[in-house]
């Protein structure tokens, strides 16, 4: 299995799955998407939409399809616009909408502290699940975790998370980029 390394705290090495739905169902990562989403959308965008070439995007729709993708490996923006068209679930996870490459490459760029925010909040909840270390129903009153203020999470691991989420963003752009360059 392709993993992503982290050291953790106390000199633990912990793997991440290249795709996190090795440790959970499809089904659930993209339900745990889509709250991340609501959370971090209504922190940083409120009602507001995200408008590009005239056209409005609901955050939300963008926030959870990224991080949904980035957390199952997938990372260039073309490939995430190919599986929109061939996968059920992206096309739900897109609300249906026609979304491409550049647009999601320029959301990236210009609200990348709301995506990080999105998928710190879903990789903590796929790691919390994994290592039962809160119940879903305490999600819903938990403070979500801030990639600035590195509110501390059960003491160790949230600069780990952190780091792994700043990674995996990075890697999204490198693959961009290199698709770009050819």
């Amino acid at each position: 299995m392709n993993t992503i390394t982290t050291l953790l705290a106390n000199d633990a090495q912990e793997h991440f799955p290249y795709d996190l739905s090795a440790w959970m169902d499809r089904q659930q990562l993209m339900g745990l998407a889509l709250q991340a989403a609501a959370e971090a959308g209504s922190t940083h965008f409120g009602a507001g939409d995200f408008i590009m070439a005239g056209e409005r995007y609901r955050p939300q729709v963008l926030l959870a399809l990224l991080s949904y993708s980035y957390a199952t490996g997938r990372f260039a923006s073309s490939l995430i616009e190919q599986a929109i068209r061939e996968d059920e679930k992206m096309r739900y996870l897109a609300a249906n909408s026609r979304l491409d490459g550049a647009l999601l490459r320029c959301f990236r760029r210009r609200h990348r502290p709301a995506l990080k925010e999105c998928l710190l909040n879903l990789i903590r909840r796929v790691w919390e699940t994994r290592h039962h270390r809160m119940s879903a129903p305490a999600w819903a009153n938990a403070a979500p975790p801030t990639v600035q203020g590195l509110v501390p999470w059960n003491g160790r691991f949230m600069r780990d998370l952190v780091c792994e989420v700043e990674r995996r963003i990075d890697l999204a752009v490198q693959f961009d980029t290199m698709e770009m360059d050819e």
